[in-house]
């Protein structure tokens, strides 16, 4: 990852090569964005291209917020339904659900920032790897698909992803999502299973796995961002 100040604001960024015809740039969060570009662009080109759209991307960061104080987080939302989160300084680190009272309890040895960070995403990753096994369970027997692997990451660039031999990935912050967003995701990697790239036949595909694909994709290109917690 690669940093640069725009308009007195530092930015990190990341540069993806593709089989694509021009450049394009996508804000990730306030301060990051990644590109995508054709196989051997120049460093150059690359730069050229962010100071010609650095207006753009400094104006369109300004309406994502920054990422939340996760000492004064007192509710999450979770697949659309809200849960209140109670932080509690203990001995030992340990979080628990309680679907029915719609309540998370953070038990932690350290009320800093970074080290709730860490409780966070150790537990949250158990609770949405057993949640997107059983989506994946379910989708699989209705489309007649099957996959390899399932592992859940927390990659900045991408929310899913599907290898040539069939493991899927997984952003596991997608659970902060609505729940027809995350599903369409999931459905997303699924399609990749048939269909290794983005090509005419992949899209109608998917909108046969999905038939409110366009707008889902649409909400999660403007959206999906601001859901992230960290």
């Amino acid at each position: 990852m690669d940093t640069i100040t725009l308009n007195d604001k530092q930015f990190f960024y990341t540069v993806v090569h593709k089989r694509v015809k021009n450049m394009n740039l996508r804000l990730l969060t306030y301060n990051s964005f990644s590109i995508s570009a054709p196989h051997f662009t120049t460093h150059a080109h690359i730069h050229r291209f962010i100071t010609q759209n650095q207006l753009w991307i400094f104006v369109n960061s300004q309406k994502i917020p920054a990422h939340k104080d996760l000492i004064s987080l007192q509710q999450l939302s979770i697949l659309g339904e809200d849960y209140s989160v109670h932080i509690i300084k203990s001995l030992r680190d340990k979080l628990t659900f309680n679907h029915k009272d719609r309540l998370i309890i953070i038990k932690s040895s350290q009320l800093t920032n970074s080290h709730l960070k860490k409780v966070i995403h150790k537990y949250f990753k158990i609770f949405v790897f057993k949640i997107i096994q059983k989506e994946l369970s379910y989708f699989c027997q209705k489309f007649d698909v099957s996959y390899s692997k399932l592992s859940l990451r927390a990659p900045k660039t991408r929310f899913g992803s599907c290898s040539s031999r069939g493991n899927l990935s997984f952003n596991w912050q997608i659970i902060f999502f609505p729940y027809d967003k995350f599903q369409h995701i999931i459905l997303h990697e699924l399609a990749h299973l048939t269909h290794h790239n983005h090509s005419h036949k992949f899209w109608e595909l998917l909108g046969d796995y999905d038939p409110n694909s366009a707008q889902n994709k649409h909400w999660i290109k403007k959206e999906a961002n601001k859901f992230l917690l960290f």
